[in-house]
This record gives structure tokens, sequence and C-alpha cells, in this order.
């Protein structure tokens, strides 16, 4: 395929970031300013990408044209591109959505799922990704330092003090929709509701993937205390939990170890 013709199919392509939250890692690094003190110069606190970043900087790689910019489209058996989305930006195909509700008793909305992009050859590549709603702000900690040869206090950028994972989509009907319309199909998706107060996580589940949306938009409380089970449903639930061994079951006699203890344990 000559250079000119494949300009031509992504000039329209724009360029776009599929993972905000890193830039948003990033610039708390940024604006955090140190000054050397051999040299005076200002510069940014270094910043280390993570783990799950550096893979998604890699996969993003495969999907994107090196001399363009632009993500790479699908291609038929002849080398022909297929067009898959507008502008062939990578897709979000959503696998779990988790609403979360946190200390202050804001909820929100987080997910997991996969990109779908396409490398060089047309193929397709996927990457899992998580929670791409939230990212971690990194706070700094600041003292004013008197500067002797500038004769003037400087607000100086001392360490990294904390780490806070910051949400940005809020539960509500319009946001669970738009998550929901992401999902890679109506088998592979879960929903569940997380307590930050207790980190204690469960499943929510209807009959069948509607009844399931829909129940998912009803109070915190009635979710996680499973008030849409009949006492029949609890029961066996419970029951199921006892023969696993998650739980124990009632008038369960915890018998300790019978072993004689270590030499020395009383004395």
């Amino acid at each position: 395929m000559s250079n000119s013709k494949q300009q031509e199919e992504t000039a329209k392509s724009p360029k776009v970031d599929l993972m905000p939250k890193y830039a948003l890692q990033r610039k708390c690094f940024t604006e955090a300013r140190i000054r050397d003190v051999k040299t005076g110069k200002w510069s940014t606190w270094p910043y280390i990408a993570t783990i799950d970043q550096i893979s998604f900087e890699r996969w993003l790689g495969d999907v994107t044209d090196p001399d363009t910019g632009y993500f790479y489209p699908k291609r038929d058996k002849k080398g022909n591109p297929i067009k898959t989305t507008t502008d062939n930006i990578p897709e979000y195909k959503i696998q779990a959505i988790v609403r979360l509700k946190r200390m202050d008793n804001s909820e929100f909305l987080v997910s997991k799922g996969i990109f779908i992009g396409y490398n060089n050859l047309g193929d397709m590549v996927r990457h899992f990704v998580s929670k791409p709603e939230s990212w971690n702000r990194t706070d700094f900690k600041w003292e004013r330092q008197w500067n002797d040869n500038r004769k003037m206090l400087e607000h100086i950028c001392m360490d990294p003090s904390g780490l806070k994972e910051v949400y940005t989509m809020p539960f509500n009907e319009k946001n669970l929709k738009e998550l929901f319309d992401k999902r890679e199909n109506d088998h592979i998706i879960s929903f569940s509701i997380r307590d930050e107060k207790t980190g204690n996580v469960k499943a929510v589940e209807g009959v069948n993937i509607q009844e399931t949306y829909q129940m998912f938009l009803k109070e915190f409380r009635y979710l996680f205390n499973a008030d849409y089970l009949t006492p029949q449903q609890k029961a066996l639930i419970r029951q199921e939990a006892y023969d696993r061994g998650f739980i124990k079951s009632p008038g369960e006699v915890h018998i300790p170890d019978d072993k004689p203890p270590k030499d020395g344990t009383y004395t």
C-alpha cells in the first residue's frame, strides 16, 4: 500500500486518549516542581509508570501507526481495510460493572473489560484493562524555605505524602446505561456492588440480563442485603456456603488443635 493511500485512509482518524487516567496520574508529578540545589534549575518530580500503564502503552504501540499516530484498521484477507468503528478507534468492551459505595456514602461506577484494536496486518489485538473510570492521585508534601541567594521564601516540594484513588463516574442511570451499552455481550457481563466501609463485594444477578440491569438501579442497601431474593433462595445460598466451607454452620463448635504445647510455653 502506498504512503499516500495509507495517509488518505487515516487522515480523518482523530488522535484520542483511550485511558486519560494515566495523564491525570502523571500531572500530579509534573506540577510538583523541585529545584536543583547546585544548578538552581527547576525540574518536575520523577514519574514512574505503573505496570498496568506500561502494559497498556505496549498494546497501544501495537495498534497505532508510528508514522501517522493514528490507529490501524482491520483488514480482510486481501489487505483491504475494513471499517469497524468511527475512524477505527479501538472499542472498549465491558465484562464487569461494579457499583461502589464510599465511606461518605457517595456512589460511583467502575468497570473491567477489554480494548479491541488491530495491528499493522489488520489482525485483532485485545488488551484487558481495569477501572478506567478511576485514577490514583499522588499528594506531595510542601514546605516554605528561605532562599538566601534570592532573599525570599520559596514553596518547596519535599516528597510524595500519600496516594488516593479518585473516581470519575458517579452512579446514576445515565452512566450505568453508558457502561451497559458497551458490554461485550449478554453472557460475558457481571454486576456487583462493593461497600468501601467493610470491603465486602456481592454479586447481583437476576433471571436475565435486563432484569439484572433494572435491579442494579435499586437502593444500595436493598442489593447489599439481597432483599430481592426469597427466603427460600437465601436459605439455599446459605446452605451452599456451609457445604463449601465458606461460613460456619449454626452450632458448629471449633475444636482446637490438641497437639501438646512447645517446650517452655508456660515457663
